[in-house]
Protein backbone atom coordinates (compact mmCIF):
# COMPACT_ATOMS: atom_id res chain seq x y z
CA UNK A 1 0.00 0.00 0.00
CA UNK A 2 1.44 3.67 -0.82
CA UNK A 3 2.21 5.16 2.52
CA UNK A 4 0.96 8.77 0.84
CA UNK A 5 -2.59 7.06 1.03
CA UNK A 6 -2.92 7.45 -2.85
CA UNK A 7 -4.62 3.44 -2.81
CA UNK A 8 -6.45 4.41 0.63
CA UNK A 9 -9.81 6.08 -0.52
CA UNK A 10 -10.40 6.95 3.04
CA UNK A 11 -6.87 8.29 2.72
CA UNK A 12 -7.19 9.95 -0.42
CA UNK A 13 -10.66 11.49 0.69
CA UNK A 14 -9.17 13.05 3.85
CA UNK A 15 -6.23 14.46 2.27
CA UNK A 16 -8.61 16.10 -0.86
CA UNK A 17 -10.47 17.68 2.06
CA UNK A 18 -7.52 19.69 3.58
CA UNK A 19 -6.25 20.55 -0.05
CA UNK A 20 -9.81 21.74 -0.57
CA UNK A 21 -9.59 23.42 2.77
CA UNK A 22 -6.41 25.33 2.20
CA UNK A 23 -7.68 26.98 -0.95
CA UNK A 24 -9.85 28.58 0.35
CA UNK A 25 -9.23 32.39 1.76
CA UNK A 26 -10.70 32.08 4.77
CA UNK A 27 -8.71 28.95 6.09
CA UNK A 28 -5.37 30.39 5.64
CA UNK A 29 -6.37 33.18 7.58
CA UNK A 30 -7.64 31.14 10.50
CA UNK A 31 -4.26 29.13 10.10
CA UNK A 32 -2.40 31.84 10.61
CA UNK A 33 -4.46 33.19 13.25
CA UNK A 34 -3.97 29.59 15.46
CA UNK A 35 -0.37 29.55 14.82
CA UNK A 36 -0.29 33.07 16.30
CA UNK A 37 -2.03 32.25 19.50
CA UNK A 38 -0.06 29.06 20.06
CA UNK A 39 2.86 31.22 20.23
CA UNK A 40 1.55 34.21 21.91
CA UNK A 41 0.55 31.04 24.49
CA UNK A 42 3.60 29.28 25.08
CA UNK A 43 5.58 32.58 25.59
CA UNK A 44 3.04 33.16 28.03
CA UNK A 45 3.40 29.67 29.92
CA UNK A 46 7.21 30.41 29.49
CA UNK A 47 7.10 33.57 31.73
CA UNK A 48 4.45 32.13 34.23
CA UNK A 49 7.16 29.33 34.96
CA UNK A 50 9.27 31.84 37.25
CA UNK A 51 6.16 32.93 38.71
CA UNK A 52 4.46 31.95 42.06
CA UNK A 53 1.49 29.78 41.49
CA UNK A 54 -0.86 28.42 44.04
CA UNK A 55 -1.56 24.28 43.79
CA UNK A 56 -3.57 21.44 46.26
CA UNK A 57 -2.09 18.61 46.83
CA UNK A 58 -3.36 14.64 47.92
CA UNK A 59 -0.85 12.68 49.69
CA UNK A 60 -1.88 8.91 50.10
CA UNK A 61 -0.02 7.91 53.48
CA UNK A 62 1.01 4.42 54.70
CA UNK A 63 2.92 3.47 57.94
CA UNK A 64 5.66 1.82 56.92
CA UNK A 65 8.27 -0.53 59.08
CA UNK A 66 5.50 -2.01 61.34
CA UNK A 67 7.14 -4.89 63.31
CA UNK A 68 5.76 -8.36 62.57
CA UNK A 69 4.62 -8.71 66.63
CA UNK A 70 2.41 -5.61 66.15
CA UNK A 71 -1.05 -4.45 64.77
CA UNK A 72 -1.96 -1.72 63.70
CA UNK A 73 -5.71 -0.81 65.83
CA UNK A 74 -5.75 2.77 64.20
CA UNK A 75 -4.70 3.65 60.82
CA UNK A 76 -3.78 6.79 59.73
CA UNK A 77 -5.50 8.91 57.33
CA UNK A 78 -5.83 7.93 54.02
CA UNK A 79 -5.17 11.39 52.23
CA UNK A 80 -2.69 14.52 53.57
CA UNK A 81 -3.99 17.72 51.39
CA UNK A 82 -1.48 20.30 51.27
CA UNK A 83 -1.79 23.72 49.53
CA UNK A 84 1.70 25.17 48.25
CA UNK A 85 2.77 28.51 46.51
CA UNK A 86 5.88 27.63 44.44
CA UNK A 87 7.72 28.78 41.31
CA UNK A 88 5.31 27.46 38.06
CA UNK A 89 8.54 25.62 36.80
CA UNK A 90 8.15 23.63 40.25
CA UNK A 91 4.63 23.08 39.93
CA UNK A 92 5.42 21.98 36.53
CA UNK A 93 7.89 19.31 37.98
CA UNK A 94 5.51 18.28 40.52
CA UNK A 95 2.89 17.07 38.44
CA UNK A 96 5.20 15.01 36.41
CA UNK A 97 7.03 13.34 39.20
CA UNK A 98 5.75 9.55 39.68
CA UNK A 99 6.42 9.26 43.47
CA UNK A 100 5.84 12.49 44.24
CA UNK A 101 1.72 11.69 46.01
CA UNK A 102 2.88 8.88 47.89
CA UNK A 103 4.02 9.42 51.17
CA UNK A 104 6.08 6.75 53.10
CA UNK A 105 5.63 7.39 57.33
CA UNK A 106 7.98 4.79 59.58
CA UNK A 107 6.69 3.31 62.65
CA UNK A 108 9.71 3.88 64.64
CA UNK A 109 10.00 7.16 63.57
CA UNK A 110 7.65 8.93 65.23
CA UNK A 111 6.90 6.77 67.73
CA UNK A 112 5.21 8.53 70.98
CA UNK A 113 5.71 7.58 74.88
CA UNK A 114 1.85 6.88 75.00
CA UNK A 115 2.51 3.75 72.30
CA UNK A 116 1.15 5.31 69.01
CA UNK A 117 2.47 7.08 66.48
CA UNK A 118 1.67 11.09 66.85
CA UNK A 119 3.36 13.77 63.74
CA UNK A 120 1.63 17.35 64.25
CA UNK A 121 4.00 21.05 64.20
CA UNK A 122 7.55 21.25 63.82
CA UNK A 123 7.40 16.85 62.66
CA UNK A 124 4.77 17.51 59.99
CA UNK A 125 6.33 20.64 58.68
CA UNK A 126 10.02 18.62 58.42
CA UNK A 127 8.23 15.74 56.88
CA UNK A 128 6.62 17.82 54.18
CA UNK A 129 9.58 19.79 53.33
CA UNK A 130 10.98 16.59 51.66
CA UNK A 131 8.49 16.73 49.16
CA UNK A 132 8.68 20.49 48.21
CA UNK A 133 11.57 22.73 46.93
CA UNK A 134 13.18 25.15 49.40
CA UNK A 135 10.97 27.95 47.42
CA UNK A 136 7.95 25.89 48.33
CA UNK A 137 5.91 28.17 50.84
CA UNK A 138 3.04 25.77 52.80
CA UNK A 139 -0.26 27.46 52.96
CA UNK A 140 -2.58 25.00 54.23
CA UNK A 141 -2.16 21.03 55.79
CA UNK A 142 -4.77 18.93 56.00
CA UNK A 143 -5.47 17.45 58.75
CA UNK A 144 -2.97 18.68 61.03
CA UNK A 145 -2.11 16.33 63.08
CA UNK A 146 -1.55 12.51 62.08
CA UNK A 147 -2.32 9.71 64.83
CA UNK A 148 -1.97 5.94 64.05
CA UNK A 149 -2.38 3.22 67.25
CA UNK A 150 -0.18 0.16 66.95
CA UNK A 151 -0.48 -2.04 69.51
CA UNK A 152 0.70 -5.88 70.70
CA UNK A 153 -0.30 -8.18 68.30
CA UNK A 154 -2.42 -10.20 71.91
CA UNK A 155 -5.74 -10.13 71.53
CA UNK A 156 -8.40 -10.68 74.51
CA UNK A 157 -11.94 -12.01 73.65
CA UNK A 158 -15.09 -10.26 74.96
CA UNK A 159 -18.60 -11.28 74.74
CA UNK A 160 -20.93 -8.91 72.53
CA UNK A 161 -23.55 -7.52 74.17
CA UNK A 162 -26.56 -6.40 72.25
CA UNK A 163 -28.25 -2.59 73.61
CA UNK A 164 -31.22 -1.48 72.32
CA UNK A 165 -35.03 -2.71 71.96
CA UNK A 166 -36.22 -5.45 69.85
CA UNK A 167 -40.55 -5.46 69.57
CA UNK A 168 -42.44 -6.77 67.72
CA UNK A 169 -46.03 -5.87 66.47
CA UNK A 170 -49.23 -6.50 68.14
CA UNK A 171 -50.00 -9.64 66.38
CA UNK A 172 -46.58 -10.99 66.36
CA UNK A 173 -44.20 -12.26 69.16
CA UNK A 174 -40.31 -12.06 69.64
CA UNK A 175 -39.37 -15.64 70.08
CA UNK A 176 -35.56 -15.62 70.27
CA UNK A 177 -32.37 -13.47 69.22
CA UNK A 178 -29.34 -14.94 68.49
CA UNK A 179 -25.79 -13.15 68.08
CA UNK A 180 -23.17 -14.54 65.84
CA UNK A 181 -20.63 -14.27 66.74
CA UNK A 182 -21.45 -14.39 70.16
CA UNK A 183 -17.84 -12.81 71.23
CA UNK A 184 -14.87 -10.71 69.34
CA UNK A 185 -11.47 -10.37 69.33
CA UNK A 186 -10.52 -6.80 70.84
CA UNK A 187 -6.95 -5.14 70.27
CA UNK A 188 -6.11 -2.28 72.41
CA UNK A 189 -4.00 -0.32 74.60
CA UNK A 190 -3.20 -1.97 77.68
CA UNK A 191 -4.21 0.46 80.00
CA UNK A 192 -7.82 0.41 78.01
CA UNK A 193 -7.97 -3.59 77.42
CA UNK A 194 -7.71 -4.60 80.86
CA UNK A 195 -10.85 -2.53 81.57
CA UNK A 196 -12.96 -3.52 78.88
CA UNK A 197 -15.51 -6.54 80.32
CA UNK A 198 -17.82 -6.56 77.27
CA UNK A 199 -18.32 -5.73 73.41
CA UNK A 200 -21.14 -3.21 72.74
CA UNK A 201 -23.32 -2.78 70.30
CA UNK A 202 -24.07 0.87 69.17
CA UNK A 203 -27.77 1.46 70.37
CA UNK A 204 -30.55 -0.04 67.66
CA UNK A 205 -34.40 -0.27 68.39
CA UNK A 206 -36.04 -1.97 66.46
CA UNK A 207 -40.22 -1.92 66.82
CA UNK A 208 -43.25 -3.17 65.47
CA UNK A 209 -41.55 -6.26 63.83
CA UNK A 210 -43.91 -8.40 62.14
CA UNK A 211 -41.55 -11.17 60.42
CA UNK A 212 -37.81 -12.86 61.47
CA UNK A 213 -34.92 -10.66 59.87
CA UNK A 214 -31.60 -10.37 60.65
CA UNK A 215 -29.46 -6.96 60.99
CA UNK A 216 -25.96 -6.36 61.09
CA UNK A 217 -24.45 -4.63 64.75
CA UNK A 218 -21.81 -2.07 64.67
CA UNK A 219 -19.45 -1.82 67.74
CA UNK A 220 -19.23 1.03 70.21
CA UNK A 221 -15.66 2.21 70.52
CA UNK A 222 -14.85 2.83 74.09
CA UNK A 223 -11.78 4.91 72.80
CA UNK A 224 -9.38 5.49 70.39
CA UNK A 225 -6.77 2.39 69.22
CA UNK A 226 -9.54 -0.02 69.73
CA UNK A 227 -9.80 -2.83 67.29
CA UNK A 228 -12.73 -5.56 66.71
CA UNK A 229 -12.05 -8.66 64.51
CA UNK A 230 -14.43 -9.36 63.54
CA UNK A 231 -15.83 -5.44 63.28
CA UNK A 232 -19.71 -6.64 63.18
CA UNK A 233 -21.94 -8.99 64.52
CA UNK A 234 -25.20 -10.62 63.18
CA UNK A 235 -28.25 -10.22 65.02
CA UNK A 236 -30.94 -12.84 64.19
CA UNK A 237 -34.34 -12.28 65.59
CA UNK A 238 -36.96 -14.57 65.53
CA UNK A 239 -40.72 -13.63 65.06
CA UNK A 240 -43.66 -15.54 64.44
CA UNK A 241 -47.64 -14.35 64.76
CA UNK A 242 -50.06 -15.29 67.60
CA UNK A 243 -52.67 -17.62 67.85
CA UNK A 244 -55.65 -17.95 69.98
CA UNK A 245 -55.96 -20.90 72.00
CA UNK A 246 -57.40 -22.92 75.16
CA UNK A 247 -57.52 -25.23 77.85
CA UNK A 248 -59.84 -26.65 80.10
CA UNK A 249 -58.24 -26.62 83.76
CA UNK A 250 -59.50 -28.04 86.96
CA UNK A 251 -59.97 -25.70 89.60
CA UNK A 252 -57.73 -26.55 92.71
CA UNK A 253 -57.77 -24.71 96.42
CA UNK A 254 -54.79 -21.97 97.29
CA UNK A 255 -53.77 -21.47 100.63
CA UNK A 256 -56.59 -23.73 101.84
CA UNK A 257 -56.06 -24.26 106.20
CA UNK A 258 -55.61 -27.72 106.73
CA UNK A 259 -58.88 -28.72 108.11
CA UNK A 260 -60.94 -27.89 105.36
CA UNK A 261 -61.44 -29.18 101.61
CA UNK A 262 -62.90 -27.00 98.54
CA UNK A 263 -65.45 -28.08 96.25
CA UNK A 264 -66.26 -25.70 93.51
CA UNK A 265 -69.33 -26.06 90.93
CA UNK A 266 -68.27 -26.33 88.18
CA UNK A 267 -65.12 -28.26 89.11
CA UNK A 268 -63.26 -27.05 85.79
CA UNK A 269 -63.38 -23.93 83.80
CA UNK A 270 -61.84 -22.72 80.38
CA UNK A 271 -58.66 -20.46 80.16
CA UNK A 272 -58.12 -19.20 76.56
CA UNK A 273 -55.27 -17.10 75.42
CA UNK A 274 -53.28 -15.64 72.78
CA UNK A 275 -49.70 -17.32 72.39
CA UNK A 276 -46.73 -17.21 69.79
CA UNK A 277 -47.13 -19.90 66.99
CA UNK A 278 -43.51 -21.68 68.28
CA UNK A 279 -44.46 -21.46 71.48
CA UNK A 280 -47.51 -22.98 71.06
CA UNK A 281 -46.03 -26.27 69.88
CA UNK A 282 -44.41 -26.78 73.53
CA UNK A 283 -47.20 -25.45 75.75
CA UNK A 284 -49.41 -28.01 78.08
CA UNK A 285 -52.30 -27.60 80.72
CA UNK A 286 -49.45 -28.25 83.07
CA UNK A 287 -47.96 -24.48 82.39
CA UNK A 288 -50.97 -23.36 84.02
CA UNK A 289 -52.45 -23.74 87.53
CA UNK A 290 -56.28 -22.46 87.87
CA UNK A 291 -57.01 -21.66 92.06
CA UNK A 292 -59.72 -20.44 94.54
CA UNK A 293 -57.37 -18.38 97.28
CA UNK A 294 -58.72 -18.75 99.93
CA UNK A 295 -57.79 -15.36 101.59
CA UNK A 296 -60.30 -14.13 99.29
CA UNK A 297 -62.70 -15.75 100.44
CA UNK A 298 -66.44 -15.21 102.44
CA UNK A 299 -66.23 -16.05 106.44
CA UNK A 300 -69.25 -18.33 105.32
CA UNK A 301 -68.41 -21.84 103.81
CA UNK A 302 -69.82 -21.27 100.64
CA UNK A 303 -70.70 -18.51 97.90
CA UNK A 304 -69.02 -17.02 95.39
CA UNK A 305 -65.34 -16.95 94.65
CA UNK A 306 -63.34 -15.45 91.95
CA UNK A 307 -60.85 -17.73 89.61
CA UNK A 308 -57.36 -16.88 89.70
CA UNK A 309 -54.28 -18.28 87.58
CA UNK A 310 -51.08 -18.21 90.08
CA UNK A 311 -48.86 -20.05 87.49
CA UNK A 312 -48.75 -19.45 83.73
CA UNK A 313 -45.77 -18.39 80.85
CA UNK A 314 -45.03 -15.13 80.75
CA UNK A 315 -45.07 -15.23 77.18
CA UNK A 316 -49.31 -15.66 77.23
CA UNK A 317 -51.19 -12.35 76.70
CA UNK A 318 -54.88 -11.71 76.63
CA UNK A 319 -55.55 -14.22 79.26
CA UNK A 320 -59.42 -15.00 79.81
CA UNK A 321 -61.01 -17.14 82.49
CA UNK A 322 -64.43 -18.69 81.79
CA UNK A 323 -66.21 -18.65 84.41
CA UNK A 324 -64.68 -15.73 86.05
CA UNK A 325 -66.33 -16.88 89.25
CA UNK A 326 -67.73 -20.52 90.48
CA UNK A 327 -70.22 -21.62 93.60
CA UNK A 328 -67.75 -22.87 96.57
CA UNK A 329 -68.46 -25.16 99.02
CA UNK A 330 -65.78 -25.66 102.15
CA UNK A 331 -66.11 -28.69 104.15
CA UNK A 332 -64.56 -30.05 107.30
CA UNK A 333 -61.84 -32.51 106.88
CA UNK A 334 -62.91 -36.13 109.38
CA UNK A 335 -59.58 -37.19 109.80
CA UNK A 336 -57.39 -35.47 112.36
CA UNK A 337 -54.58 -33.35 111.59
CA UNK A 338 -51.45 -35.73 111.70
CA UNK A 339 -49.00 -34.72 114.35
CA UNK A 340 -45.36 -34.08 113.12
CA UNK A 341 -43.06 -36.61 113.48
CA UNK A 342 -40.67 -37.05 116.49
CA UNK A 343 -36.72 -37.10 115.77
CA UNK A 344 -35.83 -40.29 117.97
CA UNK A 345 -32.64 -39.11 120.48
CA UNK A 346 -30.11 -40.90 119.39
CA UNK A 347 -28.91 -43.86 121.87
CA UNK A 348 -25.90 -43.34 124.31
CA UNK A 349 -22.73 -45.09 124.55
CA UNK A 350 -21.83 -46.26 127.99
CA UNK A 351 -18.55 -46.20 128.40
CA UNK A 352 -16.81 -49.83 130.05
Amino acid sequence: MDSSGKNNPAGNGAWSAIKNFLHIDNSREFLIFLLFFLAVFFFWYLMNLDEQQQEEYSFRLRLVDVPSDMIVTEPLPDYLTVTVKDKGEKILEYAVRKSFKQMDISYGDFLNAGGHVMITGQALSDLLEQKFSSSAQIETVSPDTLVAYVVKNEGKRLPVVFTGTIEADKDHAVNSTTLYPDSVLVYAPSEVLDTLTCVRSVPLNLTGLSDSTNVWLEFEVPSRGVLFKPSEAALGIQVSPYVKSSFVLPIHGYMLPYEYSLRTFPSKAEVSFMISLQQYRTLTPDDFELVVNYVGLDEGRSGKAKLELVRQPKTVRSVKIEPAEVDYLLEVNVSPKPAPQQRQAPALVEEE
